[in-house]
């Protein structure tokens, strides 16, 4: 996953940005959502070592009739102030 694909998914569902919580710099982007949401549950499955999401990890939480879905990416793609590139 480049950081441009990122960027698209994350503005499509207008993903926030995952923070140290110390230092506040950017580790990633996640949502909490009432539903399932296939494009992102695809990723989720298709995130191990080795495969084609890298250098992104994603991940999906489930709690109760919520799901929390987080995509980690290289630090030097979001910095305090949002994605480096913008």
């Amino acid at each position: 996953m480049t950081r441009a694909e990122l960027k698209t998914i994350a503005a499509k569902y207008n993903m926030d940005f995952i923070r140290h919580y110390i230092t506040n710099q950017g580790e990633g982007v996640y949502l909490d959502s009432d539903v399932s949401i296939p494009e992102l549950d695809e990723l989720v499955e298709r995130s191990y070592p080795g495969d084609e999401l890298g250098p992104c990890f994603a991940q999906a939480e489930h709690a109760g009739d919520s799901v929390r879905y987080s995509i980690y990416c290289p630090h030097n793609w979001i910095d305090l102030w949002g994605w480096t590139d913008d």
